[in-house]
């Protein structure tokens, strides 16, 4: 059973999908991100990897990728996707935007204005009541407020959606009121709000496991650079090496991204694909269930990749298990890693 850590509960709790084998995950980017940030990349990895894990207990994944930008048409968006290709990050069923679902944002303040979860004032909306997290949650920010960035029209004035408004209004549309997992898209991200307007709107807890990463930190990189591109391209590596690098450390967990560390990354990542194509060559042989079950249960238990990996790691080393089954484990352990591992099989 896949047990993941409820930030809300502040313990693991299970996954049970509400719907019959439909499995609903939903994060939220920050608005104006460039592609492949430290804190996005993290993100994205940790969003995909509970896609994958979902996927090993055949529940249907629908997952929900929305953006808080508030620009109609951000430069970055085609960079974005590029990333998250180059990373091997599945995409998202649906991909909201914030300017494309203005109305799905308006509609849900009118919803809590005329429940009484929100008051007027000045050309602003502010959370009250249960859909408040804090003094003056603000839910809509008047023309005066806004910024520099044109105003948008509303029932109370032009003006610009709350990023916790906008991602509870595209949750609730593309996923409905019975979402399954929230995976915030870095560590700092303020899941109380979101949580609090979800909750007014439905009436009911919607989200039942709220994950999030901790932090990433690239400060020893070259600055301006994106890790799922730039940096790789720019010293010789796999771009993959980023992924495994995140592998390696629990996704709770505080990591530091260096360069030192990706080519650490990079040649394991190397040293792993010869093998697999060396193994691809002999007879084939069952996977090893030992290791299977092994790297399952690591899986399972809060996504405890470096277990994950050190048991694959062990498996490689062992000469009491025969290459045809090391590759069938190998192969069938990448469909969760998403490492490309059989990427020089036949080279």
């Amino acid at each position: 059973m896949l047990r993941l850590y409820d930030t809300r509960t502040g313990r693991a709790g299970p996954v049970r999908p509400a719907g019959r084998g439909v499995l609903r995950l939903h994060s939220c980017g920050p608005a104006g991100d460039q592609p492949g940030p430290a804190a996005q990349v993290r993100g994205w990895l940790l969003a995909d990897l509970i896609r994958r894990v979902a996927e090993q207990h055949r529940w249907i994944v629908v997952a929900s990728q929305a953006s808080t930008s508030l620009e109609p048409e951000p430069p970055q968006d085609g960079a974005l996707r590029a990333a998250r290709s180059t990373l091997n990050v599945r995409p998202p069923e649906h991909a909201p935007r914030a300017p494309e679902s203005a109305g799905l944002i308006t509609d849900l303040i009118a919803k809590l204005i005329a429940a009484g979860h929100a008051r007027v004032s000045g050309g602003s909306v502010y959370a009250e009541g249960p859909a408040a997290d804090g003094i003056d949650q603000v839910l809509w920010r008047g023309a005066g407020s806004a910024g520099p960035v044109p105003g948008w029209p509303s029932p109370w004035g032009p003006g610009h959606p709350a990023r916790a408004a906008a991602c509870a209004a595209m949750a609730l549309h593309y996923l409905g009121d019975a979402i399954d997992v929230h995976a915030a898209a870095g560590p700092g991200q303020d899941d109380q709000r979101e949580r609090a307007l979800l909750d007014a709107a439905a009436g009911h807890q919607v989200v039942r496991l709220w994950v999030r990463p901790g932090p990433l930190l690239a400060s020893q990189l070259p600055p301006g650079r994106d890790l799922a591109g730039q940096v790789p391209a720019e010293h010789g590596l796999d771009p993959l090496a980023v992924r495994y690098a995140v592998l390696e450390r629990h996704y709770r967990q505080p990591l530091e991204l260096t360069l030192a560390g990706l080519r650490d990354a990079d040649a394991a990542l190397r040293r792993w694909r010869r093998q697999v194509a060396g193994w691809a060559t002999s007879p084939s042989r069952p996977a090893d269930d030992a290791v299977t079950r092994e790297v399952a249960a690591a899986l399972d238990d809060d996504l405890d990749t470096p277990a994950a990996l050190a048991a694959l790691d062990r498996l490689a080393a062992s000469e009491a298990v025969a290459p045809g089954a090391k590759f069938e484990t190998f192969a069938r352990a990448d469909q969760v890693l998403g490492l490309e591992l059989a990427a020089e099989v036949g080279r």
